[in-house]
């Protein structure tokens, strides 16, 4: 009879412990939706202040404290060739890159961007040695509120340099990060 209660007593104390691990469990469960919450919202942030995404992209977690959407972006991209830089027009099959390419212009959207456009026929005879693409953003001046179109990003992609798996790192030069004068 003892040897059961004994048995009896070991099964209660491992059965509470069970419990009691999975209580201290599940009360560490509940902060996985926030935590997960925070770090989107870190990823949007650091995205947002070091590759140029638009607070309103991304997980849009700074959409309500400014006027960067998406749209108050445009894009100029300009076709160099020995002794002249045109200004391209990009086709309508192509806006909706374009614009996705203003809302998050990595180096890497931008280069892939660029080399899209160096492909595309303009009136100048020869080929492109370089794509210099520009994305714009519109601030207002705090006083008066008019608007100013500033330089957000701009990459220029060598041509020449392009291998057979794209252009290489050497080739591509990045210049006008958000707030450097250009």
């Amino acid at each position: 009879m003892r040897a059961v209660s004994k048995a009896t007593d070991s099964a209660v104390k491992i059965g509470a412990r069970s419990a009691l691990l999975l209580r201290s469990w599940e009360r560490w469960v509940r902060f996985v939706p926030a935590l997960l919450l925070v770090g989107v919202a870190a990823h949007q942030v650091f995205l947002a202040n070091t590759a140029g995404l638009s607070p309103w992209s991304g997980g849009g977690f700074g959409m309500f404290s400014t006027t960067d959407a998406g749209s108050s972006r445009h894009l100029h991209a300009f076709v160099i060739r020995p002794g002249i830089q045109r200004e391209a027009r990009i086709p309508e099959a192509m806006k909706d890159r374009a614009q996705r390419v203003a809302t998050f212009p990595s180096d890497a959207n931008l280069r892939a961007f660029a080399l899209v456009l160096a492909d595309l026929p303009t009136p100048d005879h020869g080929p492109a040695t370089s794509v210099r693409i520009q994305v714009w953003h519109t601030v207002f001046d705090p006083i008066n509120l008019a608007p100013i179109g500033r330089i957000l990003r701009s990459l220029e992609v060598s041509v020449q340099e392009r291998g057979p798996n794209g252009p290489r790192d050497a080739a591509s030069e990045s210049k006008g990060f958000a707030g450097e004068p250009q």
